[in-house]
């Protein structure tokens, strides 16, 4: 069974700039969002289409040392293809990063997952993979980035497998060590492996469960724009929530995203913050994205969107929120929204008299 790719199985559209970027056989395109950051799409098996943001970080250091960092929020399916044209004879998330933004080879990668489903950690093991053949089980130059909220949802692997949902649709899931267990709304600071010194990241870290425990966003300062992983995104397609998901903690989690929009929105004489999520969602303005899609909650606790019922998933009812020509439509466990509707408070969504 293919757990979720059903609803997203419609392609996004490329840009002409990806098209040009896109080898032929390649399973990637990649395309430049802002002075620092890239998004990749993967064209994979699952029909999943998910984004991996790719920001390239420069600082100097105390005694004039430059060091760089790859910051890359997500990894993808894992998908492979032939590759003719280089060394390696194989395009994965690895070697396609490599090939556009780390020609040397050497540069440091900082991966931060937004959450542990499979489509957003099976590029694991192409990124692991040159350590484990040399019998080591990470290289140092590879961090791993996760939310601290919800560690026992990760661990121990058997909890990652079940929760990754490599389980149900029997697939290998990555072994990977978790490097930096990342804090609620503070600032992201690295130890460089080589040179031993602090990288003070222009990275804050928001935890946001809800989709999952471990949902993990994270704000870029330097370029104003916010990533949000499988939070939420636009039609076509639903936000989704499997049967670990809490309505109750994502309604929270977006009320705590407008407030620091809002706050970060104060500051005079720069552009307002953009969002981009992990699927479909590119650079919109995020207190627009975050209020529209507040209210279409709102609006199917109040069963105003249209209802239809889907077979079920896990072994839990599922259903499926739509509006006609709607920016928003959702798909979810009928438990979830029913503890959902009981935990978040009435007055927040409830219509007054």
């Amino acid at each position: 069974m293919i757990w979720f790719s059903s609803f997203r199985q419609r392609p996004q559209g490329q840009t002409s700039k990806e098209s040009r970027d896109q080898f032929d056989g390649c399973p990637f395109t990649i395309r430049q969002l802002n002075r620092t950051t890239y998004l990749i799409r993967e064209n994979d098996r699952f029909g999943e289409k998910p984004h991996i943001y790719v920001k390239k970080h420069t600082e100097t250091l105390p005694g004039g040392q430059t060091a760089s960092v790859l910051i890359v929020n997500d990894t993808g399916c894992g998908t492979s293809a032939p590759d003719n044209t280089s060394k390696s004879r194989e395009w994965n998330i690895s070697t396609f990063i490599d090939h556009h933004l780390n020609a040397t080879g050497d540069t440091l990668y900082l991966i931060i997952l937004s959450h542990c489903h499979y489509d957003h950690i099976l590029g694991l093991s192409p990124i692991l993979r040159p350590a484990k053949a040399l019998g080591e089980p990470q290289s140092s130059h590879v961090l791993i980035a996760s939310s601290s909220h919800a560690r026992s949802f990760l661990e121990p692997r058997a909890n990652l497998r079940e929760h990754s949902l490599c389980n149900s649709m029997g697939l290998h899931c990555p072994s990977y060590n978790t490097t930096i267990w990342t804090p609620h709304n503070q600032r992201l600071t690295i130890s460089h492996p080589r040179l031993g010194l602090q990288m003070h990241l222009p990275v804050t870290t928001l935890h946001t469960p809800g989709h999952t425990p471990d949902g993990l966003s994270w704000y870029d300062e330097e370029e104003r724009a916010l990533y949000v992983g499988d939070s939420f995104y636009e039609a076509p397609a639903p936000i989704l929530f499997p049967n670990e998901g809490n309505l109750s903690d994502w309604w929270r989690s977006v009320n705590t995203l407008i407030s620091f929009v809002n706050e970060n929105n104060k500051e005079k004489g720069v552009s307002r913050v953009t969002l981009s999520a992990g699927h479909v969602t590119v650079g919109v303005d995020a207190m627009d994205c975050l209020m529209d899609v507040r209210e279409f909650v709102k609006r199917v606790l109040r069963d105003e969107v249209r209802f239809t019922k889907q077979p079920a998933k896990r072994g839990e009812r599922f259903g499926f929120w739509s509006e006609e020509g709607g920016r928003f439509s959702l798909g979810a466990p009928l438990k979830v929204m029913e503890e959902g509707r009981a935990g978040i408070p009435g007055e927040e969504w409830r219509k007054s008299v």
